[in-house]
C-alpha cells in the first residue's frame, strides 16, 4: 500500500488490460505481442510483490533465468520440438494443479478448508476442488494428444486449448486456496488460450471473424 493507492491491485488491473489488448485490439501484430508479455511481467511482479518472501532476490533470479532459457528455446528449437515441449508444460501444469487439490481435499485443515465451527468443508472448497481437478485431468488428456496434430493449424488450436485449460485449472486453485494472484493470473491465461483456440477453430471453418485479432484470412 502506497499512498492509499492498492499497487497489487493496480498491476493486475492493468495487466488484465493490457492482456484484453493483447487480445482484441487494432494494430500490428508485434504491438499486441509486447502488450501480451508486459502483462505477464507486470502480473509476476505484483504476485512476488504480494508475498512477503525473504529470498526475493533468488525469485527474481530464477524468474529471469527462465525466461532467458525459454527465449532460447523458442528461437533455438523446431517449430515440432517445441509444439511437443509446450504441449508437455501444459500438461504437466494440469497434473500439477490436480495433484494439489486433491492434496487439499485428503488434508483440508492443513489447507485451511474447514470452517471454525460445525463439520465438512467450506462452501466453495469443493467445488473450486472439483473444477481443478477436472480441468487439471483434462488438460494432461490433451498434452498427451499429439499426435492427431498432424498439421500446424491443428498443432496451433491444441496448444491454446491445453493452455487455456491449464490455466482454468490455476484459476480453480486460486479459488479454493483464497490466492488472488492464481486466480488472476490463471483466469487470464485461461480466457486468453480458450478465446484463442475458438477464434482458430472459427478461421478453419470459414467463419467471418473481426481482423483486429490479426488471425489469417481463412
Amino acid at each position: 500500500m502506497s499512498g492509499g493507492v492498492d499497487l497489487v491491485a493496480l498491476a493486475w488491473a492493468l495487466s488484465s488490460l493490457l492482456f484484453l489488448l493483447s487480445l482484441w485490439g487494432a494494430g500490428p501484430g508485434h504491438r499486441r505481442q509486447l502488450a501480451a508479455l508486459a502483462g505477464a511481467v507486470m502480473l509476476g511482479a505484483a504476485a512476488i510483490y504480494s508475498v512477503d518472501v525473504v529470498n526475493l532476490p533468488q525469485i527474481a533470479a530464477m524468474l529471469a533465468a527462465g525466461g532467458a532459457l525459454g527465449l532460447m528455446l523458442g528461437r533455438g528449437l523446431p517449430g515440432q520440438v517445441l509444439f511437443r515441449l509446450m504441449l508437455g508444460l501444459a500438461g504437466l501444469t494440469g497434473i500439477a494443479m490436480l495433484c494439489a487439490a486433491l492434496a487439499a481435499l485428503l488434508n483440508p485443515n492443513a489447507f485451511g478448508l474447514l470452517p471454525e465451527e460445525g463439520d465438512g468443508l467450506l462452501p466453495w472448497a469443493a467445488p473450486c476442488a472439483a473444477v481443478t481437478v477436472i480441468s487439471g485431468a483434462i488438460t494432461a488428456l490433451c498434452a498427451m494428444m499429439p499426435r492427431g496434430a498432424t498439421d500446424q493449424a491443428k498443432r496451433a488450436r491444441l496448444l491454446a486449448l491445453t493452455g487455456g485449460l491449464a490455466g482454468c485449472s490455476i484459476a480453480a486453485l486460486g479459488f479454493l486456496f483464497q490466492h488472488a494472484g492464481l486466480a488472476v493470473g490463471g483466469g487470464l491465461g485461461g480466457t486468453a488460450g480458450l478465446v484463442l483456440a475458438a477464434r482458430l477453430r472459427a478461421v478453419r471453418a470459414g467463419r467471418d471473424l473481426p481482423r483486429r485479432g490479426g488471425l489469417p484470412n481463412p
